[in-house]
């Protein structure tokens, strides 16, 4: 896979954004890759090496639809955390700092 199709984009919630600070950075990635393949397109992207990638699979949550009364699943969805080193960080990921 291309590094562009392996992280689809981050996750920029509050609790990604308070990972930011001690270095680690939140994606969401193709559910198929890999541990290697994430570290890979991270590097490839960003310039960057990752020393540790932890990924989370997350299921799709179940919906109701009230008017045709059934149920459809929404697709199951797979995120990565990326742990770089102290000195490194990822800018464009950086919000609320001036230069």
């Amino acid at each position: 896979m291309d590094s562009h199709q392996v992280v689809l984009k981050p996750v920029l919630t509050e609790k990604g954004l308070a990972k930011q600070e001690s270095g680690s950075y939140v994606f969401w990635v193709q559910p198929r890759a890999t541990k290697d393949q994430i570290r890979e397109a991270v590097k490839g992207l960003f310039g960057v090496k990752p020393v540790a990638v932890r990924t989370i699979l997350v299921k799709g949550k179940r919906k109701k639809n009230r008017r045709q009364n059934f149920i459809t699943q929404r697709p199951l969805r797979k995120k990565a955390i990326v742990q770089l080193k102290k000195d490194e960080k990822i800018e464009l990921m950086v919000i609320g700092k001036k230069k």
